[in-house]
């Protein structure tokens, strides 16, 4: 009797033993689990910060890419009067009309994008980056690399302000430009502004749907 008593505490204790075994493990593979989904999520956040990023350097682009088209290395004749900002006004080497000159001539965001399209077309990446805001995401593209390419010599164009208001910070613009031996084509873009100090300098380009 005094065996089969022994016997019986043994299994019991085996059992209780089992038992705590089997809590821990359950415990570990938990905690492993749940430090794996940790590290998912951390890498779901990761990713969507990347892509963030990315949209935001994405939005960017296409505004340099509607304006590397071409140019030309003549300067547009210089009016006798500057054009009033209430009405439409042409600059380049290819207007149908009288061609304008208007860098500083007129206190609008014009000024600004007469003034960027006078030194893209003429490949002069300082006078470029002078037209645009410091904290353009424009001043970010390698102006140098990319003017000789996109600005060939020969290259016909005029670009086509529309009026703006006093003290308008936007103007839709309409590119006109052929390179040597092509056909022309037509790019439009509205062009944001704001006023730095005493002069009117680009902060964007964006395409526009005609």
């Amino acid at each position: 009797m005094a065996a089969d008593d022994a016997e019986d505490e043994s299994t019991a204790e085996d059992e209780e033993e089992s038992s705590r075994s089997d809590k821990t493990t359950t415990l570990i593979v938990g905690g492993v689990v749940g430090a794996v989904l940790l590290i998912g999520v951390g890498s779901v956040f990761s990713m969507l910060s990347d892509k963030s990023e990315q949209s935001e350097q994405d939005q960017a682009e296409p505004a340099v890419s509607t304006t590397q088209q071409a140019a030309s290395s003549e300067t547009p004749q210089r009016p006798s009067a500057a054009a009033s900002p209430t009405s439409p006004v042409e600059v380049g080497n290819a207007c149908p009309g009288k061609n304008a000159e208007m860098a500083g001539e007129e206190s609008s965001v014009r000024d600004a994008v007469a003034q960027f399209e006078k030194a893209y077309f003429e490949r002069d990446a300082q006078a470029l980056a002078a037209s645009l805001a410091k904290n353009s995401p424009l001043q970010q593209q390698d102006w140098k690399t990319i003017l000789p390419e996109a600005a060939p010599e020969g290259t016909t164009w005029c670009v086509e302000m529309a009026p703006v208001a006093d003290g308008a910070s936007t103007v839709d613009v309409d590119l006109t430009m052929a390179p040597p031996g092509e056909e022309s084509a037509l790019y439009r873009q509205t062009v944001k502004g704001e006023k730095d100090s005493d002069k009117w300098v680009i902060t964007s380009m964006e395409e526009r749907e005609g």
